[in-house]
């Protein structure tokens, strides 16, 4: 029924000798929308990447909800009952003892202080050989010809203190004995057993493991521990564990926190941050499809001849609208299309394209080099909700960009354009 409109439609995109500036301009509409979408789905990708790969290396070294006594402690009956409880929890995956407390190591060659965190050593193979966390630990199990007990100490601080798997270090811990004299600090001597690599510079250079046992002897608190850090199976959805954890431990005087109070406002701040981006890198494709109205006018501004020949022949005004709403439509659709996989195919291809500038320009390097260790790789994470999301919202603009054009098509007087021949 409408066979005529489409073929008009395809012929007027078509590219003629007098008519090159408007088929530049359609192909200028094209190239925008195709790299605004394009550009948006790498830099999200991107940012998708960073934020996950972040949440990860936290989350890796701390428990999705911290379970913590009344007075900073968990006494050894009460932890027992507490594991049994909790381990009964829905979407509960494993719970871990932790001691927690500061120190001040000294070494050779500096001091520095500390962050000590002592688990189970079952605990510890598990928490850093996980995939899932992807960190990297020297070690394979606990050297038993050690004089002294095995700890493990982070990149950073290894290579600040020029330490190296093997060397004697003291640590001195604020709680000590009283005297006469005031209170003389605890001191102690570890062996390293092992050095880690979390990616996060302030955990590799201020975070030290060792076993629970040892780190309740360092701090002097007999069979008792600082928190339990529970882990479920879905760190995002944390609500129904939450709920059920407090429920069962209800009324409980100490406190139970999930890792999204804890980090609220730097994981708020990442969240704001790309929805910004957002909504900026979607005002480039806006633009662009402004390009669709310049060049859509121009082109019922020279096809006015031919629309008046088409009215007086019977072509009604939705017939000619529709005209050159399939133009615009077709303008739209072909770039944002090509820009989804455009983005598509150079997200998936970012590490491999990094390298590859990295070898041909050298200095590029520098710019991936830093604190954070992590930032050595460029991760991606494409999220089809958002990609959906991006192809919607590119769609929605071009075909609203197209129905002025159209509109204006339509109200052509025939009689005043043949007057004007």
């Amino acid at each position: 029924m409408y066979s005529f409109e489409w073929i008009l439609a395809w012929r007027y995109l078509g590219a003629k000798q007098k008519e090159g500036f408007i088929s530049l301009m359609g192909w200028l509409s094209f190239s925008g929308i195709a790299l605004g979408v394009a550009t948006l789905i790498i830099v999200m990708s991107v940012m998708n990447g960073f934020r996950y790969d972040l949440m990860e290396k936290i989350l890796g070294l701390h428990g999705h909800i911290a379970i913590t006594g009344p007075y900073g402690q968990v006494e050894e009956v009460l932890q027992k009952k507490l594991l049994k409880k909790i381990k009964t929890a829905p979407q509960v995956i494993r719970v871990h003892s932790v001691v927690e407390g500061q120190a001040m190591i000294i070494a050779s060659f500096g001091s520095q202080g500390v962050m000590v965190r002592g688990m189970e050593f079952d605990d510890i193979k598990n928490r850093f050989h996980e995939a899932h966390y992807r960190i990297d630990l020297s070690y394979s199990s606990f050297d038993n010809t050690l004089s002294h007990p095995p700890i493990f100490v982070g990149k950073k601080l290894a290579q600040r203190l020029h330490l190296k798997k093997g060397d004697t270090l003291t640590l001195l811990s604020p709680t000590g004995h009283a005297t006469a004299f005031g209170m003389i600090p605890r001191i102690q001597k570890f062996s390293i057993q092992g050095i880690f690599q979390a990616g996060l510079h302030d955990y590799d250079q201020r975070l030290i493991f060792c076993d629970v046992k040892t780190a309740q002897d360092f701090f002097q608190l007999q069979n008792n521990i600082s928190s339990l850090e529970v882990f479920v199976e879905d760190f995002a959805r944390l609500q129904e564990p939450l709920c059920a954890i407090e429920q069962m431990l209800f009324p409980w005087s100490g406190s139970i926190v999930d890792w999204q109070r804890t980090n609220e406002a730097f994981f708020r701040t990442l969240q704001i941050e790309r929805n910004v981006m957002f909504l900026i890198l979607t005002l480039m494709i806006a633009v662009a499809t402004l390009n669709i109205v310049s060049s859509m006018v121009m082109l019922v501004k020279e096809k006015n001849p031919n629309i008046a020949i088409l009215r007086t022949m019977g072509a009604t005004k939705r017939s000619i609208a529709r005209i050159f709403f399939i133009i615009g439509v077709w303008i739209g659709m072909a770039g944002t299309f090509a820009g989804l996989g455009l983005g598509l195919g150079t997200a998936c291809l970012m590490q491999y394209l990094r390298e590859i500038l990295e070898k041909k320009e050298p200095f590029l390097w520098g710019v991936f080099q830093g604190e954070v260790d992590f930032l050595l790789r460029l991760p991606v994470r494409i999220e089809s909700t958002q990609i959906i999301c991006i192809v919607a919202i590119a769609l929605a603009l071009s075909f609203i960009a197209t129905l002025y054009p159209a509109l204006r098509a339509s109200r052509t007087s025939p009689l005043k354009i043949l007057r004007q021949e």
